[in-house]
């Protein structure tokens, strides 16, 4: 079976509805069925052709059974599914969402921090349809959302091959979301069996906080600094301070600059 990157709207904007309804569904703006041209050359007439070529793709070469990836712009998570039916022009939707497939999602939050950087790179293609170029693309992600889903199996879904990071076949990369994936990769690779405190620590003192005392192994400290009020904090003149005591003894200074939890 192929493996298809469907996204749902240039900002995400259709993503809720597709995982609410069950669908891939793209747009291009056309309100007619596709059925409606015999041609790929007679839709280009009547859409830009790279949107005309995608969405002939969508209609004549996606096919049930077929894997659907859903990079998610909203929740920075990854859904994917199987398709579940034959195309379906819906006049009810969108015009940027009224050319749908039915799709079983098999999984709608997996992490990208749980895929492969070749396969997060083929995800960063901004194209509406197209299909990631990874090596065994489809048995790497089935083996990583039954993983997810605590089904994971023991074989090695790379087939013991080396993987190498995957050039973006579409010419175009998200750029924002690359970057993103190369910083959460790295850290884990950087701090792999380190725990999480030093991390926080080493934000916080690169961000110009100091420690005033204590023991900064205390795992509190991570979730001190996410709720913000729950050791001392030494202000910079002029700053309203909001402190409790900690139960480690431990605190945080400011030396010149705001709180480390902007």
């Amino acid at each position: 079976m192929a493996v298809w990157l469907i996204r749902a709207g240039r900002h995400g904007e259709h993503e809720a509805m597709s995982i609410e309804e069950g669908v891939t569904a793209i747009g291009f703006g056309l309100a007619r069925s596709v059925e409606e041209f015999e041609t790929r050359e007679a839709l280009r007439a009547e859409l830009p052709p790279a949107s005309a070529d995608q969405l002939w793709r969508f209609r004549h070469e996606v096919q049930p059974g077929d894997m659907v990836v859903l990079p998610c712009k909203h929740t920075r998570a990854v859904a994917v599914g199987r398709v579940a039916g034959e195309y379906a022009y819906r006049s009810d939707l969108s015009a940027q969402a009224s050319h749908t497939r039915a799709v079983d999602w098999c999984a709608t939050d997996v992490p990208r921090s749980d895929f492969d950087q070749d396969l997060l790179n083929s995800f960063g293609a901004l194209a509406t349809v197209s299909q990631p170029q990874a090596q065994n693309a489809e048995a790497r992600i089935q083996a990583v959302v039954r993983a997810y889903l605590g089904q994971a199996d023991d074989a090695d879904p790379a087939g013991g091959a080396e993987v190498v990071p995957d050039a973006d076949p579409n010419g175009e990369l998200d750029l924002d979301q690359e970057i993103k994936d190369r910083i959460v990769a790295r850290l884990k690779r950087k701090f792999a069996g380190v725990r999480m405190e030093h991390l926080v620590a080493s934000i916080l003192r690169a961000s110009g906080y100091e420690q005033l005392g204590g023991d900064i192994r205390q795992p509190v400290l991570a979730a001190s600094c996410a709720r913000r009020a729950t050791r001392p904090w030494k202000q910079p003149p002029g700053r309203m301070a909001a402190s409790t005591s900690s139960p480690a003894g431990a605190s945080w200074g400011s030396v010149n600059r705001g709180s480390a939890c902007r």
